[in-house]
């Protein structure tokens, strides 16, 4: 009696180990043609949506675990959330050389910076860049178009001066 109630918990947990391992091939398979193809995407257009990600048939994000791609996918976040911080800088940098269009670059830099820390909430340039552009379009009179007016809500953001991003 013990002997059949032990085979048969034996024959479950092995049963479930095999359906653990299907989905983790399933998302192994996913992620081997999800990351190249998405890289692809990211050179085309950096702004796309779901860039990295894909559905997890496997439990508690073990495929990204086993298959140590964690760092990889944080590197291609961080890289993006660079691009759109560097975006937001040449808005900027346009809004100081063209006054009739001050508060187009202006809003376009803030979109920028947003996306940047949307990215990478840890990306303390972005975070000071929207404070300072943010600035920037109050300071002159201008309303921004859309949005919300909170300002450095992450990171070590407010800790030096107006002006310090870039």
């Amino acid at each position: 009696m013990r002997t059949a109630a032990l085979r048969a918990s034996s024959a479950a947990v092995c049963v479930a180990a095999a359906v653990l391992l299907v989905l983790l091939a399933l998302d192994a398979r996913a992620w081997s043609t999800r990351l190249p193809a998405d890289d692809l995407r990211y050179r085309r257009d950096p702004s796309a949506s779901a860039l990295w990600k894909t559905h997890e048939l496997s439990p508690f994000g073990l495929d990204r675990s086993v298959l140590g791609i964690r760092d990889d996918i944080a590197y291609r976040g961080a890289r993006a959330s660079q691009a759109a911080n560097l975006l937001g800088v040449l808005g900027f940098a346009m809004a100081t050389q063209d006054v009739s269009q001050r508060a187009t670059f202006l809003n376009n830099a803030i979109t920028a910076f947003r996306q940047a820390i949307a990215l990478d909430p840890a990306n303390d340039d972005a975070l000071f860049n929207l404070e300072y552009a943010l600035d920037q379009l109050k300071g002159s009179g201008e309303q921004q178009a859309g949005g919300s007016d909170k300002r450095g809500t992450g990171g070590r953001a407010g800790l030096k001066p107006t002006g310090h991003g870039y």
